[in-house]
């Protein structure tokens, strides 16, 4: 097979031959060598195989991507992704395709592997390292080196796509791209050194492997983390009398400890039973004569003694000949007492005095708080929880050996007792911005660097540049969407504002709920899968609007910037009052399941999308105001091809740019402090208030009731013409109104009346909104009763019906 394809092999390309199941080329064999059927015949006495490999990478011009075919969701989502992709080779299995490997030209892409939880790859991208094909393997290389290149964010369209497809990837394969500002990677650098200390001080590591690791992850600032590595090691030596184990230096070279500047002697290691026993010998000798040299000398020894490679033979025998030639009067026993006291406590007596060691101990790598029930740590760029589990964890590690640290129920009271010691809010600085790789973009869109004062709990996973904004798949997303309607660019600009105080975290000042509204398939989903793979998970939720009267679910918007919900209920009803409480930013109290309630502001935007209008039994205006609606009327035509996770590709391929398109638009809600609202937003929120408001349907939509000046409705009154309108003469009985709309309801509506009182309460709200006066007036007979002014009733003057009252008296003030 390979001989056959060797034949027309293109110069750019070569294959080399290799030594079956290795990653070694064979010597024998010249890489830039054609090779001829007699060659392979020859290879394969030698060998036994026909394995061959395909250097890759920017000297020879290619980049490989294998592909499990074996997986029907990694065959999908290959063919999102790969588009016109030269298929190199493939192998079958059983005459059916099992392995396929396409080809592009060398890129700077770095090389990947995605495999799923149980290690079976999923897709490889070789790119600088030799492919591997076995002799099951058909090959089809091109004459010409003229691929189709792979797209740039070829790694975030696989992981998004597999994920799409319900593929569980292992956890290290799926994490976001580390912060690049310099004062975040330093402080995720000392975390870091934090993990590889502990294994240092047990011997799992050497130090050559730690500070490898760190030269390796954290190149651009390894130097400070070499320092504080050695930091951290001498401060567990201080404070907690610990000591480097025997193999501590294996490996490590004299070049090593100059271009590292190990700074640890053999002073800093366990020693063992010879090494202490000349050292108590040389410091006995030299401070002999002192007795206060002598008592510090003592001391160093136990110190030694306590940490070091002895058995309970040895350490009898070091404290006896310690006791009789120190010369202090000291016996064996009192010398164990101390030992023991060193070995058990280091002066940690009580839970909090653990606590406050610890707090110590976790503040020399970052800063740690309390807030909101859980421990949160500051990660270089954003704050991340600390499961209890961990806290724990590191409290038995470190403490465990102690006398006030042995049982679970001392984990759990020195826990307690931290907790305290760390509470703290997260958000201190009054700074509103996007949190972002790169820095922390204020509302002003200056970047600044990150800091844990501005209380951020997520970063993006892109960084921000201004100049950034070409877009072409999302603008011809957003033209698919909206490009027929009247109000398109109304409806771009509210798009733009509403993604802006979603991502600056200031939703909650201008006190909107935003819905996608429209028929199916017409896009809502898919703009909602844009907004929330813009955001990491840390920061967005899930709370339906119908479940935040309940005791815990609230909690879960906590330090959350985004609450999405896919779909709201068309037959649970909203809770009205809740609804306004959470969406104004009304300090709230609620509680994680088994932890302490707690009090936060929910500051998140909510964006929901939905086939039918939200319902509520609050027939206020005040809920219908708090929403900013945005129509989907153009379904996707019939027989078109729908792309499944649109929204993710849009998102992976134009992330940074809509990032800071969105941004962008910040600048006109601070300035108007009000989102733009399309003229479609006006009717749908017309609609809803109808549907939920028999009144707000019979003044709206029942055909019987105009305004007889509009233009009352869209200008501010002043006094006078609110005094000129309450005399009006022009004007219709409350009661004939009520009379008409009861009538209404009951023949054509089909629905139950509100009573009279309620009617002429809402009435006097929907006045304000809608452009005509309620007045209260006084009948002759005493009677209290409601007059309207600007109003007309089935398209006649209400004028003669009022007047024909001989008992009627206008007030002297309207009352509205």
């Amino acid at each position: 097979m390979f001989r056959e394809t060797l034949a027309t092999k293109p110069d750019w390309l070569t294959l080399w031959p290799a030594y079956p199941y290795s990653h070694v080329v064979a010597e024998s064999v010249s890489q830039d060598e054609m090779l001829t059927k007699e060659d392979y015949l020859e290879l394969a006495s030698e060998y036994g195989h026909y394995d061959v490999a395909l250097p890759t990478g920017q000297e020879r011009g290619i980049s490989v991507l294998y592909i499990n075919l074996k997986e029907p969701a990694v065959r999908h989502a290959a063919g999102l992704v790969l588009g016109e992709q030269h298929q190199l080779a493939v192998r079958y299995d059983n005459q059916f395709p099992a392995d396929l490997w396409v080809a592009g030209p060398a890129s700077e892409l770095e090389s990947f592997c995605l495999s799923d939880e149980s290690g079976v790859v999923l897709a490889k991208l070789y790119n600088g390292e030799p492919v591997f094909f076995d002799s099951r393997v058909t090959l089809s290389l091109p004459q010409t080196p003229s691929l189709s290149p792979f797209t740039s964010q070829l790694l975030p369209l696989m992981k998004g796509a597999l994920l799409s497809e319900g593929v569980s990837l292992k956890a290290e394969e799926f994490e976001v791209g580390k912060a690049t500002s310099h004062t975040a990677r330093e402080v995720q650098c000392r975390l870091f050194c934090a993990e590889q200390l502990n294994p240092l001080l047990r011997g799992d590591r050497t130090l050559k492997e730690c500070l490898t690791l760190i030269r390796h992850d954290f190149e651009d600032v390894s130097h400070a983390g070499y320092a504080f590595l050695y930091q951290l090691v001498f401060d567990r030596i201080n404070r907690h009398h610990r000591r480097l184990p025997l193999t501590w230096a294996d490996g490590l070279t004299d070049d090593d400890r100059e271009f590292y500047a190990v700074p640890f002697t053999r002073e800093h290691q366990v020693w063992s039973y010879e090494e202490l026993h000349v050292h108590m010998r040389s410091l006995i000798a030299e401070n002999l004569n002192d007795h206060i040299a002598m008592t510090k000398a003592v001391r160093e020894c136990l110190v030694h003694m306590a940490n070091a490679d002895i058995d309970s033979v040895q350490t009898p025998l070091l404290l006896k000949f310690l006791a009789s030639q120190s010369g202090l009067q000291l016996s064996a026993s009192a010398l164990k007492r101390q030992l023991t006291d060193l070995q058990q406590s280091c002066g940690l007596q009580t839970h909090a005095d653990i606590a406050y060691d610890m707090a110590k101990s976790l503040r020399m790598v970052t800063e740690y708080r309390y807030h909101n029930s859980h421990f949160w740590r500051w990660d270089g760029s954003h704050w991340v929880t600390v499961d209890d589990g961990l806290i724990l964890y590191a409290i038995g590690q470190e403490y465990g050996h102690l006398q006030a640290a042995r049982r679970a129920g001392d984990h759990h009271g020195i826990k307690n007792v931290l907790s305290g010691i760390l509470k703290q809010p997260l958000k201190v600085a009054a700074k509103q911005g996007i949190n972002l790789q790169n820095g922390f973009l204020d509302t002003s869109l200056t970047l600044h660097e990150h800091h844990p004062d501005f209380g951020q709990t997520h970063t993006l996973d892109c960084e921000y540049h201004p100049e950034q904004e070409d877009m072409p798949l999302f603008r011809k997303f957003l033209h698919d969407c909206w490009g027929g309607d009247a109000d398109f660019e109304q409806k771009v600009d509210a798009l733009q504002e509403m993604m802006a105080v979603t991502l600056f975290g200031l939703a909650r000042q201008y006190q909107r709920a935003f819905l996608l509204y429209g028929v199916p398939k017409s896009g809502k989903s898919q703009m909602l899968n844009i907004m929330s793979h813009l955001v990491p998970v840390e920061g967005k939720c899930s709370v339906n609007p119908a479940d935040w009267h309940d005791r815990f679910r609230p909690a879960l918007m906590a330090n959350k910037i985004l609450n999405m919900v896919g779909e709201l209920s068309e037959r649970k009803q909203i809770d009205g009052q809740k609804f306004k409480d959470i969406i104004d930013g009304t300090e709230q109290t609620s509680e994680f399941k088994g932890r302490d309630a707690f009090q936060f502001v929910p500051s998140c935007a909510h964006w929901f999308a939905s086939n039918h209008l939200p319902r509520t039994r609050d027939s206020s205006e005040g809920f219908n105001r708090r929403w900013l609606i945005l129509t989907f009327n153009q379904p996707v035509p019939e027989g078109a091809t729908i792309v499944r996770d649109l929204g993710m590709l849009i998102v992976s391929k134009e992330r940074e740019a809509i990032v800071s398109w969105a941004a962008k638009g910040i600048g006109r809600v601070l300035s108007r402090s009000d989102f733009t609202l399309p003229a479609s937003h006006h009717d749908a929120v017309g609609s809803m208030a109808s549907q939920n408001n028999s009144l707000a349907f019979f003044i709206l939509g029942s055909g019987l009731i105009r305004l007889k000046d509009p233009s009352l409705k869209t200008r501010r009154l002043s006094a006078e013409d609110r005094r000129r309108l309450s005399h009006s003469k022009d004007f219709i009985l409350g009661d004939t109104l009520y009379s008409t709309y009861s009538q209404w309801c009951v023949g054509q509506a089909g629905v139950r009346p509100v009573s009279s009182g309620k009617f002429h309460t809402q009435m006097k709200e929907l006045a304000a909104i809608h452009g005509f006066i309620q007045n209260r007036i006084r009948y002759r007979s005493g009677l209290l009763g409601y007059s309207y002014v600007n109003l007309e009733c089935g398209y006649q003057s209400a004028s003669e019906t009022a007047l024909s009252d001989p008992t009627l008296v206008t007030s002297e003030f309207g009352l509205n």
